[in-house]
C-alpha cells in the first residue's frame, strides 16, 4: 500500500510505500499498526517541514544515503527525530558537529 506524503502548506505530494516507512521508522510502524484514523488514510500532511528536507529524509529510508546541504541539516536532524530514524538524526548531528563554528554553536545546542 503507499502512502502520499502532502509537504507544506501547498501539500506537494511525495508518493512512498508503507512498507518501507514501517520497516525503517518505528514511528511509522507504530502509526500503521495503531488502528487510528491516521493509520487508515492514504496521506499524511505534512506541513511543518519544507519538501527537499523531507525527500530527504524518505531518500534516507530508502537508501541509507544521506544527501543535503549543510543549511538543510538541521531541519532534516528534527525531521529525522520527529518521525524517528535515530541512524540519519545521528548523520545529521555528525555533519553539524563537523561543522560547528562561534556563530551557529548557539543554534546548534538549542536542537
Amino acid at each position: 500500500m503507499k502512502l502520499i506524503f502532502q509537504v507544506g502548506s501547498e501539500r506537494k505530494p511525495i508518493h512512498t510505500h508503507r512498507i518501507i516507512l514501517a520497516h525503517r521508522s518505528p514511528y511509522f510502524q507504530a502509526l500503521f499498526q495503531s488502528g487510528m484514523r491516521e493509520s487508515q488514510q492514504g496521506s499524511l500532511h505534512c506541513p511543518t517541514y519544507r519538501y527537499e528536507v523531507v525527500w530527504a529524509y524518505l531518500l534516507y529510508l530508502y537508501s541509507d544515503d544521506m544527501h543535503v546541504a549543510l543549511e538543510d541539516a538541521e531541519e532534516l536532524l528534527q525531521v529525522a527525530d520527529a518521525y524517528e530514524c535515530p541512524p540519519l538524526k545521528d548523520a545529521c548531528a555528525c555533519l553539524l558537529m563537523q561543522n560547528l563554528a562561534s556563530d551557529n554553536v548557539f543554534r546548534y545546542l538549542e536542537l
